[in-house]
């Protein structure tokens, strides 16, 4: 299954029942999405933004204090796709310095 399909019916699902729960016709999500690859060295800012928002939305002081959130620690994490470790984070996972 693509991306874009079950986006379409996790997106269909939820619009049709909070429009059947409210009684009401309203627009729930946007249009569409934009989707893009992650470049090598990208990943760890957008994991850190990713894990701010709660602390930039005025949730949380600390983003490891949101619950929901992967810096909680609660919930495991898949590790970080080959494609996108660096030799810096190689060096640091193994012990080393970058």
């Amino acid at each position: 299954m693509t991306l874009e399909r079950a986006l379409q019916l996790i997106k269909g699902g939820f619009s049709c029942g909070i429009k059947k729960e409210l009684r009401m016709a309203l627009d729930v999500w946007e249009l569409g999405f934009t989707d893009r690859r992650v470049r090598r060295g990208e990943y760890d800012g957008m994991r850190r933004y990713i894990e701010q928002n709660p602390v930039e939305a005025r949730l949380v002081k600390c983003a490891a204090d949101y619950p929901y959130g992967s810096a909680s620690g609660k919930f495991e994490v898949d590790p970080v796709p080959p494609r996108l470790v660096t030799s810096a984070a190689k060096a640091v996972a193994s012990g080393g310095s970058s």
